[in-house]
């Protein structure tokens, strides 16, 4: 298994933890905006660059032509599916309100829920994409 794919599900691994314990500890405290401190567990996302280090420090080559192609190839993935769910996110207040409705929101809760969004659709997106770029995509890149 190579080095992406196995910093790829570390980076699954992370997010889902990380989305889980929100769900439990919001349903434990009705989700009150200090449940969102469980966020903070993304910081764990910063050890991904220790994955392969013992492989680089013996002098073995980690990535090679076809990991960088799959690892740019997977972020234009991620990116893609962000902005699209982005876009398609902030259009259905118009749709289901109608152009004439009127939504409350908190501003910090609102930033701080995108946010969150977006570096868990950015990054599981492009996780799974180099997941299956490697499982499927044999000599499509």
């Amino acid at each position: 298994m190579s080095v992406l794919e196995r910093q790829s599900r570390f980076i699954i691994k992370v997010i889902v933890g990380t989305i889980f314990m929100y769900l439990v500890v919001g349903g434990c405290t009705h989700y009150h905006p200090a449940a969102l401190s469980v966020f903070g567990l993304y910081g764990l996302l910063g050890f991904t660059q220790l994955i392969g280090r013992r492989e680089r420090l013996a002098g073995k080559v980690i990535y090679d032509e076809r990991d960088l192609a799959i690892g740019r190839k997977a972020t234009v993935i991620g990116y893609s599916v962000f902005w699209t769910v982005f876009v398609v996110a902030l259009m259905l207040p118009l749709f289901y309100y109608g152009p004439d409705g009127q939504i409350t929101i908190h501003p910090a809760i609102c930033a701080a829920v995108m946010i969150n969004a977006a570096v868990s659709i950015i990054f599981l997106a492009r996780s799974f994409a180099v997941l299956a770029l490697y499982r499927w995509g044999q000599g499509n890149v």
